[in-house]
């Protein structure tokens, strides 16, 4: 069991490093670092015992440091969602100021246009839209319901990635990174999670302290009749 600790020990060192330089990155690799930490720390406590003590109470140690490594883990993991969140939000107001995607006050009209268009014409007007970055104009066809445009969704969303990756695309790097990342941070919460887990033998440590108590109860009734006997 030590082993498998030091290998998803590991393997949290790995998401670790992985992370980004960008500050949302670094942010989720504080979090990560917690819970390499904490995960070596069960570590630490399965492979020092207290020679003083029976196997049994190691065993409760043991599940009691597992115990806290999940319950850690769940508010790293509300951290990291927060962290994630705020980035991408971030990214997104970056994205619009350069690439402004909303439509405007003709949109209508430019709807109305589009429908009139051979497939081929509009194809053309989507294109030199993007490259031009008329992104209000853009937006009018693609930010809209499909049925209102006659494009497609797939059309809309082709001639959105179009746009965004020709005058924001160090704005689509960084979002693309901070997913990556953030991915990373979920996997390595979930393998904080699933070592404590494998630590946590509920059963095992019910079945010590009900005998713990029902050694506590005998020394009672002892020492009971001791006294009733004096």
């Amino acid at each position: 069991m030590a082993t498998s600790i030091s290998i998803r020990a590991e393997t949290l060192d790995q998401y670790f490093k992985r992370m980004g330089a960008n500050e949302y990155s670094q942010r989720l690799a504080v979090q990560v670092a917690k819970l390499s930490t904490l995960t070596l720390d069960l570590n630490e406590v399965f492979n020092n015992p207290n020679p003083t003590q029976p196997e049994a109470a190691h065993i409760v140690r043991i599940a009691k440091a597992s115990n806290r490594l999940a319950l850690e883990a769940d508010k790293i993991k509300s951290q990291i969602d927060a962290i994630a969140s705020e980035g991408l939000a971030a990214i997104n107001k970056l994205k619009l100021a350069k690439v402004p995607l909303v439509p405007g006050e003709y949109q209508a009209e430019i709807r109305e246009r589009a429908r009139s268009m051979s497939p081929a014409d509009l194809n053309q007007m989507m294109l030199s839209l993007a490259a031009e970055n008329k992104a209000v104009e853009l937006a009018a066809i693609t930010q809209v319901p499909a049925i209102l445009t006659g494009i497609s969704e797939s059309d809309q969303a082709k001639y959105r990635e179009l746009i965004f990756k020709t005058h924001a695309g160090d704005a689509l790097a960084e979002e693309a990174a901070l997913l990556d990342d953030y991915d990373g941070a979920l996997g390595a919460y979930q393998v904080a999670k699933a070592t404590a887990g494998d630590y946590a033998n509920d059963r095992t440590i019910a079945g010590i302290l009900n005998a713990e108590q029902r050694a506590v109860n005998a020394d009672a009734r002892l020492a009971h009749s001791i006294d009733a006997t004096a």
